[in-house]
């Protein structure tokens, strides 16, 4: 067979498929998607493991009694506190008042 004869075998090929198939088009997408089939690869499957939570979970009631708990503790230092310096005040208000003779008699309470 000759170069000659084998393209005009190749194009009486090419109108028969037009022709019958509906045209080359079809044929070599056909072609092609039977190629790209053929060169998928099978999948890699990796198994993952579950990771541990990277906090420790915690309910709406724990939240809110941490949150209690803070401002239960800010409170009670606040009060703390409060009488603290009270009592300081007081202290030398009362140790000021005795170190010092008053300067009206009159404005001395009786007891």
């Amino acid at each position: 067979m000759t170069v000659r004869s084998l393209i005009a075998l190749l194009a009486d090929l090419k109108v028969g498929l037009y022709q019958l198939n509906g045209g080359f088009d079809q044929l070599k997408g056909g072609l092609y998607r039977l190629e790209f089939l053929l060169q998928q690869k099978p999948p890699i499957v990796v198994n993952v493991e579950p990771q541990p939570a990277p906090t420790p979970p915690i309910s709406y009631g724990g939240m809110l009694l941490s949150a209690l708990g803070l401002v239960g503790l800010i409170v009670v230092t606040a009060f703390i506190v409060g009488g603290v310096i009270g009592a300081v005040i007081i202290w030398r208000k009362k140790r000021q008042e005795a170190l010092e003779p008053p300067l009206d008699q009159t404005h001395q309470l009786r007891g």
